[in-house]
């Protein structure tokens, strides 16, 4: 099982603690991100993937790696790590995944995200309706920031599109951009939200 991170992730993890809920002991939780400098309980994706397992009573890969490094040389060398290479290893071979879907990006999050002026990435800034594990997207669902992404240490959009379950975790009007976006991207499979927020998804796609 692979997890992202974020407020929804968060809350289903806690929900798990409510339960007797556990899987097959040959199954492993790994984080599809590696981690970020802000202490937000929600960005602590190795805590997050460490305390699943242990509700579900499994092993946990952890990634002792930055979500965004300085440039590709870099993120080339830490995924020949052997900390991390495992972890990379594990994604290609994952039954289900969870994550959330994020918000319509944020300059000031990005600044502070990125470390760097927002002005150089001004059209991610506005074309962007939302992201999957920091991988963004327009509402058509198409690739947006290649450059942020041969910065990422994460899973891959390919090796997202290859997983059998893969589950979009999110809610309110604010997403239905988002979570429509993230589904024609390929990115995920299935879906676990409100009803407003279902219906919101239905509008969008002319299904309703």
């Amino acid at each position: 099982m692979g997890l992202g991170w974020g407020r929804a992730v968060l809350a289903f993890v806690e929900a798990l603690e409510r339960t007797d809920i556990f899987l097959d002991g040959t199954a492993e939780v790994v984080p599809l991100i590696g981690g970020s400098g802000q202490s937000l309980k929600i960005f602590q994706i190795n805590e997050i993937a460490r305390r699943a397992a242990a509700v579900l009573r499994v092993s946990a890969r952890l990634l002792p790696a930055p979500a965004l490094v300085e440039n590709e040389s870099l993120r080339a060398a830490l995924f020949a790590e052997v900390s991390v290479r495992p972890v990379a290893e594990a994604w290609r071979k994952l039954d289900v995944a969870v994550m959330g879907i994020g918000r319509k990006l944020d300059p000031t999050y990005l600044a502070e995200y990125l470390q760097e002026d927002t002005l150089q990435h001004e059209s991610l800034v506005r074309s962007s309706v939302s992201d999957v594990c920091s991988h963004y997207f327009a509402a058509g669902g198409e690739a947006l920031g290649q450059e942020h992404d041969a910065r990422l240490i994460a899973a891959g959009r390919d090796e997202f599109r290859q997983i059998p379950l893969a589950v979009g975790v999110a809610g309110g009007p604010e997403k239905v951009a988002g979570i429509v976006g993230a589904a024609r991207a390929g990115l995920i499979k299935a879906l676990v939200t409100d009803e407003d927020t279902a219906n919101g998804c239905l509008e969008v796609t002319d299904v309703a």
